[in-house]
């Protein structure tokens, strides 16, 4: 079979054809990168990230019959890379540490090990598992975190203090003594001998899932979790068809039942409870494979994971160290994704982001069947219902805005500027910039609190909040703002105020509106409970230059 028969089989789904062009081009790849970079384990590396991008954009090669040529000058990208890299930082690329599946002695004590572990603060986690399992020198662990020794040190200590107290309780309210002692060294020794898992047969699994998917269906629970605990769920079904569209089926006690049809830069959304159509043009074309991208390809294509012990034999778990805000200044933010991946088809099925110590956002993904049969006629909507057509997404919020400076609001806003007060926001969690933005020709304004506004953090959870206001109410400020839409009054802030929970294909946003010395105001928010918007509302100050 010819190279470009054996990519038009990828493209129609064939898992084996992926398996002969990476057997017909990886061992003279490898060769090649090993002249290069004059180390074989570099350059075995370099392949196997190099197939993972050829996976990715396989479907955006024009002539498959250019596969060879193609392939060779993404390795050759690589190769650069990572020699780039490796004169900056001289580390490991990943630390591998995964499930045996062998039963553990101490069952319990595993078990407990593993909830104290996931209690920890990610910056004690990264510690713990390099220098206390998988045994790294103090060095070593310095220089692939790059931090201090003394800070990889004290962190251990601190982990292993913490870890030993959480694991020294039993429930007759005392110490197991010498005999805890021993099981918590036989069980470090047990993990520290655990198979590790080879880094060829994660990428591999995932590049063939990427090459030859073509559609996809699967069912999505998202939570959404407010810095006070409380949760909002979302349940959806998802398909997705080669290349470019997918539809997304919600349902929410809330919103009721709402589609979600996207083709290429065309959005249309069918509300069924009121049984009326929104269209949106989006400014540009989205990633033909926008689900599995935003879901878990981009994250699970970087060089920083992390593969953990997990509790379910049937999945692996990876853990992905990332900067969600940013734009914060808070250098000892700890940020990072939790994926809980298949190992037969490389999809995940559980994904948390977590900030700090705490997961901010879980997705659960079931009932995952990939290139199931797909037509057209599964994107159609119902014809003859109204539409109505919406510039962009901020038509939702109140049209089209432009960002202004602190002190430039403050001299044309034509009433007094209103804000947040600053404490409240960032004990919700909520961490970034502030901006300020005018609409209508300022006759309404917005103060942001957190993460940019085109920041793909927003899908993943990150809280953010807006405070609307205008000098008067009247029908313009009603319209733009879709009061019409409030119907949950809310008397412990105002007998005008009014509340309620908008959902979009990524995102659930609480809404509330109230009136304070004849002045509308309202807050939009992702990430937060209404009773967060409830305190914040009260907690109102004027906006100063400082």
């Amino acid at each position: 079979m010819s190279v470009s028969e054996l990519v038009l089989d990828c493209r129609n789904g064939n898992r084996e054809a992926w398996t002969a062009l990476v057997d017909l081009f990886r061992p003279k790849a490898v060769n090649w990168a090993h002249q290069f970079c004059r180390d074989r384990h570099t350059a075995e590396d370099v392949v196997q990230d190099s197939l993972l991008l050829a996976a990715r954009h396989l479907s955006e090669l024009r002539k498959p019959q250019a596969f060879e040529s193609w392939f060779f000058q993404i390795v050759k990208t690589q190769a650069f890379r990572f020699l780039n890299k490796e004169n900056k930082r001289k580390t490991e690329s990943m630390v591998e540490i995964s499930d045996n599946s062998n039963v553990e002695a101490d069952v319990l004590l595993k078990i407990e090990f593993e909830k104290a572990y996931s209690k920890l603060p990610l910056d004690l986690q990264q510690v713990f598992l390099l220098a206390g399992i998988h045994q790294w020198t103090v060095n070593e662990v310095a220089g692939f975190l790059d931090i201090p020794s003394g800070t990889v040190k004290s962190r251990l200590s601190r982990a292993r203090q913490q870890l030993q107290s959480m694991l020294s309780y039993s429930e007759d309210g005392g110490n197991n003594g010498e005999g805890r002692a021993n099981s918590w060294e036989s069980m470090l020794s047990q993990l520290r001998e655990r198979r590790l898992v080879e880094q060829r047969q994660i990428k591999d699994t995932l590049s063939q899932t990427w090459a030859t998917i073509k559609s996809v269906k699967f069912d999505l629970i998202r939570h959404w979790y407010s810095a006070s605990g409380e949760s909002t769920e979302q349940h959806a079904k998802y398909t997705w068809m080669s290349p470019n569209w997918w539809r997304i089926d919600t349902q929410s006690n809330e919103a009721g039942n709402v589609t979600t049809v996207i083709h290429g830069n065309r959005m249309r959304t069918w509300f069924e409870s009121s049984n009326t159509i929104n269209q949106i043009q989006l400014s540009r074309n989205p990633d033909p494979q926008f689900i599995l991208e935003h879901l878990w390809r981009e994250l699970l294509s970087s060089e920083d994971l992390v593969v953990l012990p997990s509790e379910r034999n049937d999945l692996w778990h990876v853990w992905l160290p990332t900067h969600f805000a940013e734009s914060t200044n808070d250098e000892h933010e700890q940020a990072g994704v939790h994926f809980w991946i298949h190992p037969t088809d490389g999809v995940p099925r559980i994904i948390e982001y977590w900030r700090n110590d705490k997961c901010s956002f879980r997705e659960e993904i079931d009932h995952v069947t990939c290139n199931p049969p797909v037509t057209r006629r599964t994107f159609d909507l119902p014809t003859h219902i109204p539409k109505s057509m919406l510039r962009s997404f901020s038509d939702l919020m109140g049209g089209f805005g432009t960002q202004v400076s602190i002190s430039d609001a403050l001299k044309q806003c034509p009433f007094t500027l209103m804000g947040l007060n600053e404490d409240a926001v960032s004990s919700l969690g909520i961490s970034g910039t502030v901006d300020i933005s005018k609409y209508y020709r300022g006759k309404e304004w917005a103060v942001r609190y957190g993460t940019p506004a085109r920041s793909r953090e927003l899908l993943r959870g990150s809280p953010v909040v807006t405070l609307w206001q205008a000098e008067r109410l009247n029908d313009d400020v009603a319209r733009h703002w879709g009061l019409s839409k409030l119907t949950e009054k809310q008397p412990d802030l105002s007998p005008t105020a009014k509340s309620a929970v908008v959902y979009t294909p990524n995102m659930v946003l609480a809404r509330l509106f109230w009136e304070r010395d004849e002045r509308p105001y309202m807050l939009t928010a992702s990430g937060l409970s209404m009773e967060d918007l409830v305190n914040l509302a009260h907690q109102l100050k004027v906006i100063d230059k400082g």
